[in-house]
């Protein structure tokens, strides 16, 4: 025991100076390497509370791009709605053209049973309504498959934003 009067102070007292410097010298080379592991674990703890720091920065940043990310995709979601909303306009105006050429067709072949002379104005007239249905056809068509593209390019758009989400 080490208190006063104890044999352990007596038997502290009794060693020689040189073993206890070379003791105080060791005690102090411990205690300066644990000073410097403390310092060491604080630099490491800051560091880690600055990476935690960016990783929460990065985890929100990340998270508001994922919603821009999926309003952009809604938005892209009601566009191709409409345009498929309207390529089926289209289609529909198509078939209302096609149908009113065939009509003007079987007109024109019941009127020239009936007579020579009213075939010849007739075919004329039926000429006229052909090219006008041709060009309004053609017009369609080219529409229909310009938004058909870019349907097929909204859908692949769609396709590349859900992959990124």
């Amino acid at each position: 025991p080490l208190g006063p009067g104890g044999s352990g102070m007596t038997s502290a007292l009794q060693e020689s100076p040189s073993k206890l410097r070379r003791d105080l010298g060791s005690l102090q080379a411990a205690y300066d390497a644990l000073l410097r592991e403390r310092t060491d674990f604080s630099a490491r703890l800051a560091d880690a509370d600055q990476q935690r720091a960016s990783a929460v920065a990065e985890i929100g940043r990340l998270r508001r791009e994922r919603q821009e990310l999926s309003r952009e995709v809604r938005a892209l979601k009601q566009e191709l709605h409409d345009q498929e909303a309207e390529v089926k306009h289209c289609r529909q105006a198509v078939d209302e053209a096609t149908r009113r050429e065939q009509k003007a067709t079987t007109t024109c072949k019941s009127v020239r049973e009936a007579t020579e002379v009213q075939l010849e104005e007739l075919m004329r007239q039926v000429e006229s309504v052909r090219s006008q249905r041709a060009a309004e056809v053609s017009d369609w068509k080219s529409r229909c498959e310009s938004k058909a593209r870019v349907v097929l390019a909204k859908e692949e758009e769609i396709h590349q934003l859900q992959e990124v989400i």
